[in-house]
Formats: C-alpha cells, structure tokens, sequence
C-alpha cells in the first residue's frame, strides 16, 4: 500500500477514479500541462495570468460565507500588499503564521483590497527553483486536482525499481521509453513533449493488450454453417429483385465467415438506399436454414414494421416463422411471442427495446442484426448478444457514429462496403443556413406546397422553445396555415405514426414534421425538400442520414436538404455541403467528435481507451502486424499484474 494511504483513502481513489492499483494510479495522465508561471510582484501582473509572488504574510483571517468557509492570507512585498483566497479549507490556516516568507502561485485578479490570488498553491523552494511544466489533472467530486496531483507524486518518489514486462525489442519498435520512465516522464515532464512521448508508451501498451483479446477471441470456435451454391441461389430468388455486384461481393464476405466456424464482428457500411437489408435477410435466412435463430433489433417502430414486412413477403412458403416484439402489443400477444420465441418456433424475430429485455430467451440465437446500431447503448447491444452462445453479430450502418467508425479503424469490428445504390434515386444538394433564415423560407416554400411538392421538417426535441410540438403550432397557425401538415415522435403510438406516414406517402400531408424518428426507416418515395432546425444538436453522420430520406426511388428528381444551426456550428457542419457520402462524412465526425468509449458505454468524445486514439495512433495499428509482435504473442504468456502494482493495462504486456 502507499506510504501514508490507508484502506479509506485508497477506497476514495479507486470509487473516484477506478484507480486499484498504485500502476493504475501513475497511469492517470494529466489533462493538461500548466507552464511554469512567470514570477511577478504586487505592483506588476496581469489580470487572469498564473503568476508566483515571494512574500510575507502579514495576517491570516477566517471567516464563512454563503455555506463554505474563505481563508484570506494577507501578504505584503517590496512593491505593495495583496492576499491569497482559498475555499473550504479552513483545516490550512494554522499551516500560515504571520511573519512567515511564502511563495504563493495562483490566478491574478484585481479586487478592493488590491491582488487577489484565486485557486493559490504554496510553493516550496525546491519547486520554485525547479520550474518544472505542472500537471493539471482532471477533477472529481470527491477528489481535488492537487490532491490527485499529491497522491501521484507521493507514488512517484515511493515507486521502486522493477522489470518492465513489455520485450525491449516491442518497445525499440514503437519507439517508446520502459514504463517507469514514462510514468516520470508523465508527472514531472520538463515539457508537452515529455507527455506524448509517456501517452504514447501507455497507448502501445493498451493497443498490444487489446490485439491480444480480439487475437484470443478469435480462436473460439462454433459450429460452421456451409453455404452451397444450391442454398444461395434459392435464398437469393426469393428476392423480388437481384442483387448488385456490390451485394453478392458483400454477401460471399459474409458466407465465407459463416464457413469458418469463428464468431462474426462485422460493420456493413453502406451508403443510403445502398440495400443493406437485402444483404441481412439472405445471411438471415443462411443462418434460419441451418436451424439458426435470428435477431433484428431495430431502433424505429416504423423501421421494425417495416422490415417484418420485408422479410415475411420475402420468407413466404419457406416455413419459417417471423416474429415482432414492439411497445404497442398486448400482455396476451407479448407472453405468446415469448413462449414461441423460446420454444424455437419463432425462427426469426424483429424488434425495438423489447429484444434486450431479461424476459426474453431463444432457444438458438446463432444470428444478430444491428440496423443503425448508434441509437441504442452499448450495454442494450451486449444484453441481446448474450442470449446466444457466441452468436454472429452483423452491425449495419450508412453513417457509423465516430465510435463505430474508430472500432472499424481499430480492427475490433471488420468493416464491408455497399457504395452502390440499386433502387436509383436522384442527386441531392445540401444548403447550411444561419438558424434564423428559416421562418422566411418557411413562407417561401408554401406555394409548392400548395401545389405538388412535400417536405420534410425535422426538430432535434418533442418539448420547448425550438421543439417539434412548438414548432407545428407556429407553422400552423403562420407560415403554413391551412396546409395538410403532421408532426410524429416517439411518444406516439406505432400504429399513429405509420397512419401519418401512410397519407403522407399519399400526398394527402404536404408537409410532415417529425424528430429523429425521421432518420430511419422512413422510405417515402420522390421527396424533394427537407429542413432541419436546430442542427447544431446533431452530429454530421445524423444529419447525413437525415437527408438520405430525400430523392428516393428508381425516376427520382434531385432533392435539396436545407440545414438550419445557431452561428457557432455552421462551420462543421457546412462541411456537408461537399461531402456528399456516407464515408467521407463518417471519417470527419471521427476526425471532429473524437472516437468514443470503445468499450464502455459512451457513443463520442474521449475513448475508455484511457491513452490509445484511433487518430493520432494509426502508425500503431500499422505496427500490430510486424513480425515481432506476432512472436511476442506466441511465446509471452497473458498478462499479469506484476509492474509495481501496476494493471495490465498500465503495462500493456
């Protein structure tokens, strides 16, 4: 245990930081390095700078205010006086007597009483003569940064010397430092240089552990299912149409894993309209004759209705029982699913939240369907995948949320690609506009609207100022009163929005309103227009899915998606206006949002990869498959925890 941390203050750490371990600990990098301050004096500073001043205390004075305690250090130099302010640690004030010299750091304002320094430090002379970069360490509830900073440095001078576990011959190919080096060079850099070159050991370290877990996974086997040219050919002809090139490339990808007895991870990336679906139903129904279950989870009511009616007309006379397990069925028709389900007669079942739910079980789920998978969490995703004993997982997406985009990259999910889109459909421009320009486009677009044209308007909220129900008041009562226009959301009833999409479809609806339930399954042929408002809330891959409800179907016109955001995102999110697929958008939300947590349950920004970025560590990925790492994976046993106390993680090897 470290010197001076006892069993309570070591159970604050690890509920505070998920820190076990003393190596765990030294592996929580700083988020940032303050540089040395420069040293100032009472008559000369600047306002909001980081400043040292050598003083002398003149008096110390403790008082509360407003719930929290204000201990005011008065102090005095050659050049006038000011005071040190520090908040809620009262426990400090016998630690300054007057008449003592201090060295005092903190951020400079001018109050009545002259210099005020806020957030202050007491400086030892050892420090202010060193001058080293400070580290600047995320905060918690329970846990300050000069805390986290102290324990780190307590850890530091106690950590001994010890092996680094990871081969020098792995560390010369990476370039990077043993891992106690690293750690030093992390906690008392003498600059930023000093902390990427510690990430970047810590970062191999996690991407060597990582490739390890997907090589080790990789060797769990299940029963292969062959697929012969006489099983494909009579799955393919209950299609109503036949497959692109570009379909039957992606399918032998798919047969060929079947084949090999090994667990699926796969992200079928395909462009809007590209027919992803009728890629799934014939691995579905590959898996469904090989007396396989099948699960489809679906993030849409109308998505999931939609392809229960696919796959029914396309299954019909196969025998084959199609099932659904939506929010709208009775308590009788949800316990006869289930029992069904269960029982195996349900051969295929498609769902919304439903499908993750405890009570459902499946007899022999050997296939699972993720359609637009960023709309549900991580650990909805894992509850359906854990039904099945190491059932095939196929991840479908037309814009992969920068998560799903850095585990392609990373290798955890193996990526396929549909460029094609076989049910034609016409070209569509993209036009970014200040939030404010809509009320007067609103009132341009109503004499088409009167006529033949239809349009789409998507709201990022149901509720408030800006929101869905707000806005279909506004609209009918202004700009489109006495139009046929509807709003859907997700509170609605199933059965509610597939009607108002049915007289849309129709054209008996001019214009429909709706949220993100706009975003996917929403197949209405020739629409031409779309607005949407409040952009700034949606991520680039969003809104690009969005306008992929625009110009479908084989005669399609172009469509135009006008995109309305506050000033402060139009320049990221004009970056649609020339990237006009899936692919380019996907890769510049990655390059913009971050990754994600790969493993935990965050969709975007900083990844539980604690050091590794799919982004900046590419050459990294690259290195995984030189020959020295595939022999340290032969003859290196799996991980310990042997590294002063250090995680697997910390250590990498």
């Amino acid at each position: 245990m470290l010197p001076g941390y006892g069993a309570k203050r070591a159970a604050q750490f690890r509920e505070a930081l998920s820190c076990r371990t003393v190596g765990a600990l030294l592996a929580f990098l700083p988020r940032r390095l303050q540089a040395p301050p420069e040293d100032r004096h009472s008559g000369n500073y600047e306002e909001g700078e980081v400043a040292r001043f050598r003083v002398r205390i003149q008096r110390v004075h403790l008082w509360r205010a407003r719930g929290r305690s204000v201990l005011r250090i008065h102090f005095e130099d050659l050049h006038g006086r000011g005071s040190a302010l520090f908040f809620n640690q009262a426990y400090l004030k016998k630690s300054f007597l007057p008449g003592q010299e201090r060295t005092f750091e903190g951020l400079c304002r001018t109050g009545k009483q002259g210099l005020e320094l806020l957030h202050p430090r007491s400086i030892s002379a050892e420090e202010a003569e060193r001058r080293h970069w400070r580290p600047v360490y995320a905060e918690s509830e329970s846990l300050s940064g000069p805390r986290i900073a102290k324990a780190i440095q307590t850890a530091l001078d106690w950590l001994p010397t010890f092996e680094d576990r990871m081969p020098q011959a792995l560390r010369a190919l990476a370039q990077v430092p043993e891992l106690r080096q690293a750690f030093f060079l992390a906690h008392r850099p003498d600059g930023p240089q000093d902390l990427e070159i510690a990430r970047r050991r810590l970062a191999w370290g996690e991407a060597l552990q990582r490739h390890r877990a997907q090589r080790d996974k990789i060797q769990v086997q299940v029963a292969s299912m062959a697929v012969d040219s006489k099983l494909k050919t009579k799955v393919m002809s209950q299609l109503p149409f036949a497959l692109t090139e570009d379909q039957k490339q992606v399918l032998n990808t798919l047969q060929q894993d079947l084949n090999l007895g090994t667990p699926m991870a796969r992200l079928l990336h395909g462009e809007v309209g590209s027919g992803k679906t009728a890629v799934a139903f014939c691995l579905a129904a590959f898996v469904l004759h090989h007396g396989g279950q099948v699960a489809l989870l679906a993030p849409t009511e109308i998505l999931a209705r939609q392809h229960a009616s696919h796959f029914r007309r396309w299954l019909r006379g196969s025998g084959f029982e199609v099932g659904t397990l939506l929010g709208e069925e009775s308590a009788a028709e949800r316990r006869r699913s289930l029992e069904q389900l269960a029982e195996g007669k349900t051969s295929l079942v498609i769902g919304t939240h439903a499908l993750y739910q405890p009570a459902v079980r499946f007899q022999n789920l050997r296939l699972v369907l993720l359609d637009e998978q960023h709309r549900f969490g991580v650990r909805q995703k894992g509850a359906l995948i854990a039904k099945g004993k190491h059932p095939h997982v196929l991840t479908m997406t037309a814009t992969p949320i920068p998560r799903t985009l850095a585990w392609a990259r990373y290798g955890a999910l193996q990526a396929c690609t549909l460029r094609s889109r076989p049910g034609g459909g016409g070209e569509i421009q993209t036009r970014v506009h200040p939030q404010s320009d809509w009320p007067a486009m609103a009132r341009d677009w109503r004499p088409a609207l009167e006529k033949e044209r239809r349009a789409f308007v998507v709201y990022p909220r149901i509720d408030g100022e800006g929101g869905l129900l707000a806005g279909y008041r506004q609209l009918s009562l202004e700009s489109w009163r006495g139009l046929e226009i509807a709003a859907i959301h997700g509170r609605l009833p199933g059965s509610a929005i597939e009607e108002a999409v049915a007289r849309f479809r129709r054209g008996e609806i001019r214009a429909l309103l709706g949220t993100t339930v706009v975003e996917v399954g929403l197949d209405v042929p020739g629409i031409d227009w779309m607005a949407i408002l409040d952009a700034q809330r949606f991520g680039l891959a969003s809104l690009h899915q969005l306008r992929g409800r625009l110009a479908r179907g084989p005669g399609a016109g172009p469509g135009e998606c006008h995109i309305f955001s506050e000033e402060s995102a139009l320049e990221r999110i004009s970056r649609l206006e020339s990237c006009l697929d899936g692919f380019t958008v996907a890769e510049a939300d990655l390059e913009l949002r971050g990754p994600g947590a790969l493993r935990g349950t965050r969709q975007h920004g900083a990844g539980d990869f604690r050091h590794f970025d799919p982004l900046r560590d590419q050459d990294l990925l690259d290195l995984l498959e030189h020959r020295e790492v595939e022999a340290w994976l032969r003859t290196s046993p799996p991980p310990g925890n042997r590294v002063a106390g250090a995680e697997s993680a910390s250590n990498g090897a």
